[in-house]
């Protein structure tokens, strides 16, 4: 009987020795396959990135402060030397500046390799929305008003100068810079007519041609 415990004490020592703290190699194994297939996949194709100059938002020369900015991007499209092609265009976007951030990176991740030279938009509400607005403050005779610039025309932008060459399964960006200085010079604030307690510009207001003329030739530039 005496011998008996002791085999039994014997071999419950060597249960309790297998849920020890060491993994098994096959456990170990799995734990790092896990770990690999979590890391998140490095990002291909173009990106296309926004900045602005000067910041958005942010005060502008002439008195004139930007809270906000959208454009509706009915197309946007980057040309390389292949020319055009649906891996590089994207369709229905929004791009805003607010206090909230700025636009999202647009990723194409299927773009073929090779130079891109180019960039077109085509900022287009449709009609039923503004192709664009800019709203903020200005001083006008030492009062801050509020003011809006709408506009449901259609800008077609092409943005030449870039020199960007995307190897084969790597990545490379496409940055665009929106300069609104030279739009905003064209606006004669004092002269807007007020509707709903701000300053407004849109598509029926005088001077609005000067406007979409420097949003087309001087805002949007390639960036760094």
């Amino acid at each position: 009987m005496r011998l008996i415990v002791c085999c039994l004490l014997a071999f419950a020592a060597c249960g309790d020795s297998s849920d020890s703290g060491t993994a098994s190699p096959d456990a170990m194994q799995s734990l790092d396959a896990g770990s690999f297939a979590d890391a998140p996949a490095a990002r291909t194709g173009l990106t296309v990135v926004w900045t602005a100059q000067p910041m958005l938002p942010g005060p502008f020369a002439t008195n004139v402060n930007v809270s906000s900015v959208k454009l509706e991007l009915a197309r946007l499209e980057v040309i390389g030397d292949a020319g055009s092609t649906t891996a590089t265009t994207t369709t229905n976007v929004e791009a805003r500046w607010s206090v909230n951030g700025e636009p999202f990176p647009f990723n194409f991740s299927f773009a073929p390799p090779g130079i891109y030279s180019q960039v077109s938009l085509r900022i287009d509400g449709n009609v039923v929305a503004p192709s664009y607005e800019i709203l903020g403050t200005v001083l006008i005779n030492g009062a801050t008003e509020q003011f809006k610039i709408s506009d449901t025309d259609v800008l077609l932008v092409d943005i030449p100068g870039y020199n960007v060459i995307l190897a084969a399964g790597l990545q490379a960006d496409i940055p665009i810079q929106v300069e609104l200085q030279n739009a905003l010079d064209q606006v004669n604030f004092a002269a807007l007519p007020v509707d709903m307690g701000k300053r407004t510009m849109n598509q029926t207001t005088t001077g609005i041609a000067a406007v979409r003329t420097a949003l087309r030739t001087m805002t949007f530039v390639p960036g760094n």
